[in-house]
């Protein structure tokens, strides 16, 4: 696979942004019922699939030009941290200042919040949103190993191994931990890896089977009715955290991501292509990570502020927005947040994006 750049990549970073925002500021705190279509986890698996994708396009690329196993670890470990490091110790260090709950200091300045989490300490709803930062990290540290090390010819039965071995994990300790399977599954890398090996898996295809990626793409629009139908009958039709929802629900959300790659690198002039090319969605995408790291901290820090501006609102036809309050709230967290992430994205994020271009 070249380097070549996808703009309708960035539509679907936008769209799955956008997702995650909905499901952390309206449906989390106004509607509550409609938790089990799990827009937030879906964004996030779309993320993953993604980055999968995009990790897995670029190493194999060196591999092939017959880049030195040394100078492809040094090239891949240093454009990841001019690129997420940054911003991320960033607010990490701005949180430390303000002494916000320092037991989590620890373990986010060595990304491993997630495990955290789940064993060690109790869990903050301001840090609620990094564990998929510390996912893809810790993905960053094997993934490349694998890839460098594994001879070609095995990779692929590699690669499918991982996304099995990742299923069977979450059916184990759906088995054995019933009561906190979802969050032992939800927040482990190892668990994750279904969504992170399928979005490797279709760089492998695009890279050394040219032909299947194009059949694959030309069918992928019967992946989308399948894929909703297969993911949502879960969440309707079994008990919440049920046995079958916990193992599988993360697959067929990557599925989907896989689909939305898969058109999105045709570049094509459908619905969806338009709206992938959308350029505000692009934009929106383009920022995604600033987005996806300060939205949880704007909004929880704002949240008092603007909750005593809208009640102030009671007066003549203004207290009719009183019952909208969730499209208030959400259009001023948005605005606030796309404005830090733009600033972020142009003052902090670009200067060592500049760098990351010179190690190429």
């Amino acid at each position: 696979m070249s380097k070549r750049f996808y703009p309708q990549l960035e539509g679907i970073r936008g769209i799955a942004v956008l997702a995650v925002l909905i499901s952390h500021w309206i449906i989390i705190s106004y509607f509550p019922s409609f938790k089990f279509l799990q827009l937030g986890f879906i964004g996030v698996n779309v993320f993953f699939v993604l980055s999968g994708f995009l990790i897995t396009g670029i190493l194999l690329s060196d591999i092939e030009n017959g880049t030195a196993s040394k100078k492809i670890f040094k090239n891949f470990y240093m454009k990841r941290l001019v690129r997420i490091f940054p911003i991320y110790y960033l607010v990490i260090f701005l949180l430390a200042i303000l002494k916000i709950d320092n037991n989590y200091l620890p373990w986010s300045l060595t990304y491993t919040v997630n495990i955290a989490q789940n064993w060690f300490i109790s869990p903050n709803p301001l840090y609620m949103h990094i564990w998929s930062l510390c996912v893809e990290e810790q993905f960053y540290l094997f993934w490349p190993i694998i890839l460098v090390f594994v001879p070609c010819k095995r990779l692929l039965s590699i690669i499918l191994l991982t996304i099995f071995s990742s299923l069977l994990f979450k059916l184990v300790i759906a088995l054995i931990e019933p009561n906190n399977a979802i969050n032992l599954i939800h927040s482990n890398t190892l668990a994750s890896m279904d969504a992170l090996g399928l979005g490797g898996l279709l760089a492998y295809i695009h890279k050394h089977k040219p032909l299947y990626f194009i059949r694959l793409s030309n069918f992928s629009a019967l992946w989308i009715p399948i894929s909703l139908l297969s993911f949502w009958s879960i969440s309707f039709i079994t008990p919440e955290h049920s046995l079958l929802s916990d193992t599988l629900f993360r697959l067929f959300t990557a599925l989907w991501g896989a689909m939305l790659i898969l058109k999105g690198i045709k570049n094509e002039k459908t619905t969806v292509g338009r709206i992938l090319n959308f350029s505000p969605i692009k934009y929106i995408g383009k920022i995604s990570y600033g987005i996806y790291l300060y939205h949880w901290f704007i909004s929880s820090i704002l949240k008092s502020t603007f909750i005593n501006f809208w009640n102030s609102l009671d007066f003549g036809p203004f207290k009719l927005l009183k019952y909208q309050q969730y499209l208030g709230s959400f259009t001023f967290y948005f605005v606030i947040t796309l404005t830090v992430a733009s600033l972020s994205y142009f003052m902090i994020e670009i200067p060592f994006l500049n760098l990351k271009k010179k190690l190429q």
